[in-house]
């Protein structure tokens, strides 16, 4: 709900703060006043594009503020664009060089937010504005609002989520297996080379040092050969220690017990030298057939490793893994057909309920047109013809249905979308008929109807008032009106005139109080000279 304006340095207005109620207000004044200015300031803190032109002759700059109630819609909006603030409180400020810059609780925004925030907020019905009503995006909102289908758009929208998320989860697999289907024989042949290999942790090694020692058979063999004749070169070293050893016993000398224990030890191992020599000569095999089937395997097992890029102690491990890859292939098979299964459930539950939704849509819809072409009848357009088509489209979470409304508000003339019908006024009257069969669906908290009694008078004012007295039992409404008769309905009247102060022309704007509104309406009734006749008339319509 608006609840205030401050403008500021805009066209005739000066320095002007309004505060607003709650219900139905109308806006009178003569033709020229400034009643359309002020609509123009409010459109400027709603999104609207500003022009230098709209300043006051002279001034530097021009700034409007606005003061909103919040409602969920918005509090979202400024939630997701991290505003913070209790109330909302929004200001444009316009420069004398057509730069314009806004601001949301102080928090400088671009025109884009502005003009989203603003569209959740009033709705101007005129000449020259378009309500949400007249988009085709709305429209299905509107018929849904109205056949209250709130609780079965939550379902329909929860079972089109699941389905799709289904589906792509089934895509994701088909896409995994053919991508391993493709790879199959590549991990066929992998998995029988590293079976036929068959490499363990650690052999490489092995089988290197294997290769390594056999290739040295040579030079150990020269090396031993060398020791075995060091030490039985002259003399054999063993018949020596052991002479020398009986050299001393016959010596029967005391002094001699060490030595002839000390040559007795080294007898003994000088003995287990020549018996590890032979024990490593005999070890030593030069066989080259065996260094072959060595050094085959050797190379093979390097050459895998090479190939798929590991280590070889990880070619075990890699034969597991590919084997594993190849036993999935089968499984998936499996889940893929429970997966199609419940893809085929799911798309039938949501077929199921989009059809529920669309036949009350279309129920709802009938009962719209028939209410809404009753509803028009007072409001001198009996003529006037009300279609909502439906256009069967791509499942959606709302859905499977294009709504559409089309309209006709002359006898022979062809439906058409309702941004293409008649005049301003015709259009503000078709609203407001809208608007009353779709009370409870509206889309913005408040409405403003400007020149909605063009070409009217009589009982289509009266039917026009009653209409407007009605929302406005529900929503914050404002009329711009030239027609006693809606004005006297209006539960606050707002008086729009133009003064002039130090040789310039401002506007003014006061609240009436009930005497003074029913001067106003008998204005409204017998132009410049106001005659008791038209006073009379004034009480007679404030009732």
């Amino acid at each position: 709900m608006l609840q205030s304006i401050h403008i500021k340095n805009i066209v005739l207005i000066e320095n002007l703060e309004l505060d607003f109620k709650a219900g139905f207000t109308a806006l009178t004044g003569e033709t020229g006043a400034g009643k359309s200015i002020i609509l123009s300031a409010l459109g400027l803190v709603l999104g609207k594009k500003a022009d230098v032109s709209i300043l006051r002759f002279g001034a530097e700059s021009g700034e409007v503020t606005a003061e909103f109630a919040v409602g969920k819609r918005i509090a979202e909006i400024l939630s997701e664009n991290e505003i913070e603030g209790e109330g909302l409180v929004i200001r444009r400020k316009i420069g004398a060089d057509g730069k314009s810059k806004s601001f949301i609780n102080d928090t400088p925004v671009g025109l884009k937010l502005l003009e989203e925030i603003g569209r959740n907020l009033v709705e101007i019905h005129g000449q020259h504005d378009q309500s949400l009503l007249l988009e085709t995006a709305r429209q299905r909102d509107i018929v849904d609002k109205y056949a209250g289908l709130e609780k079965e758009l939550g379902v329909l929208g929860a079972a089109f989520e699941e389905w799709k998320a289904a589906e792509k989860e089934l895509a994701e697999r088909k896409s995994k297996i053919a991508k391993a289907r493709e790879e199959e024989d590549y991990l066929r042949h992998v998995a029988e080379e590293l079976a036929e290999v068959n490499a363990l942790p650690g052999e490489e090694e092995k089988l290197a040092d294997q290769r390594r020692e056999m290739m040295d058979f040579e030079k150990t063999t020269a090396v031993l050969r060398e020791v075995v004749e060091d030490l039985t070169r002259d003399k054999n070293v063993d018949s020596a220690i052991i002479s020398a050893q009986k050299i001393l016993l016959r010596a029967n000398n005391p002094r001699f017990a060490r030595a002839i224990e000390c040559l007795e030890q080294a007898s003994v191992e000088l003995g287990e030298a020549f018996s590890e020599i032979e024990r490593v000569e005999n070890e030593l095999d030069a066989d080259p057939d065996k260094i072959a089937l060595i050094e085959e395997r050797l190379f093979k097992i390097r050459d895998l490793s090479r190939k798929y890029d590991r280590h070889p102690d990880e070619l075990g491990a890699l034969h597991a893994e590919v084997v594993e890859k190849l036993k999935q292939l089968g499984s998936e098979e499996g889940d893929i057909k429970a997966l199609e299964k419940r893809v085929g459930e799911l798309d039938d539950a949501y077929s199921k309920l989009a059809l529920a939704v669309s036949e009350k849509r279309k129920l709802a819809a009938k009962k719209l047109e028939q209410k809404l072409v009753a509803e028009l009848k007072p409001l001198a357009m009996q003529g006037t013809k009300f279609e909502v088509r439906f256009e069967l489209v791509a499942p959606g979470v709302k859905g499977v249905d294009k709504v559409e409304f089309l309209a006709s508000t002359n006898p022979g003339t062809p439906l058409s979308p309702l941004a293409g019908i008649a005049s301003g006024g015709e259009i503000s009257r078709f609203m407001l008929g809208l608007k009353v069969v779709l009370l409870g669906a509206s889309t913005a908290p408040t409405i403003i109807f400007d020149e909605i009694d063009t070409g009217t008078g009589g009982s289509v004012a009266a039917a026009i008032g009653e209409r407007l007295a009605k929302l406005g039992k529900e929503l914050q409404v404002f009329v711009v009106t030239h027609l006693p008769q809606v004005a006297a309905l209006a539960k606050h009247h707002l008086k729009v005139s133009k003064k002039t102060a130090a040789k310039r022309n401002v506007t003014h704007v006061e609240e009436l109080t009930a005497v003074a509104r029913k001067e106003e309406l008998a204005r409204m009734l017998a132009g410049a000279e106001i005659t008791e006749e038209a006073r009379a008339a004034a009480g007679k319509l404030m009732g």
